[in-house]
């Protein structure tokens, strides 16, 4: 056994915003990886979670880390206590969460197995029509720091050819993550350092005239 997993049958994972990596199983709980050494698990034994078997893991907008459960609904996580939701408490539908979705107003969507779909959000319901970009944004990459994999966010105001290069603290380019003709919109790219050493590194979006760069942190 080289981990610190409960059992080999993984349902999901997501990443929260302190990079730490969080893993459901089929039938032993979730647990929370923090990308090095350090491996938590919590069950129906050592924490308030009422199942073991782990459908869905999703984190919302305020770091809260989601968890959908078969027959026994949903819990939230804050860092520091849990609050389960079910369909005593709130508006869910059914209690066998499949899958759950947060968007960009932090909406949560629970999918069930048949009771339809359900949304939630502690501030209330906001839905806003499609976003359409009206200029270059360079967002900053998630999660930061990150061990081995991050996202970066882009967004265009119109189609055009995207460059998006990696480069050291010195200015020396590493990587080109992206260089391809995009469509107007809101854009996602991974980029992998699995093989990077720890360090500052600078990403760069290129889309015409138009030049923005930020910093991320790897740390393993």
């Amino acid at each position: 056994m080289n981990s610190g997993l409960p059992e080999d049958n993984v349902k999901n994972f997501a990443f929260d915003n302190d990079g730490n990596v969080w893993i459901g199983t089929l039938n032993s709980g979730v647990v929370r990886f923090d990308g090095i050494d350090q491996w938590e698990v919590f069950n129906s034994t050592n924490s308030i979670l009422p199942g073991d078997r782990i459908y869905a893991i999703e984190v919302d907008k305020e770091g809260h880390v989601w968890i959908g459960m078969m027959l026994n609904n949903a819990a939230r996580y804050d860092g520091n206590t849990w609050k389960l939701y079910n369909r005593l408490n709130s508006g869910l539908p059914y209690e066998w969460i499949l899958s759950i979705a947060v968007d960009r107003d932090n909406n949560k969507w629970f999918g069930t197995i048949s009771g339809g779909v359900a949304v939630y959000n502690e501030e209330g319901v906001t839905l806003q029509p499609p976003h359409v970009a009206e200029d270059y944004i360079l967002f900053q990459n998630y999660p930061n720091p990150f061990n081995t994999t991050t996202t970066i966010k882009f967004s265009l105001p119109g189609p055009q050819h995207v460059t998006i290069e990696v480069y050291s603290i010195l200015g020396e380019k590493i990587s080109t993550i992206l260089s391809e003709y995009r469509s107007e919109g809101v854009h996602l790219v991974r980029w992998d350092a699995s093989e990077m050493a720890s360090g500052v590194y600078l990403y760069r979006l290129q889309a015409g005239q138009h030049s923005q760069a930020r910093a991320m942190v790897l740390v393993r």
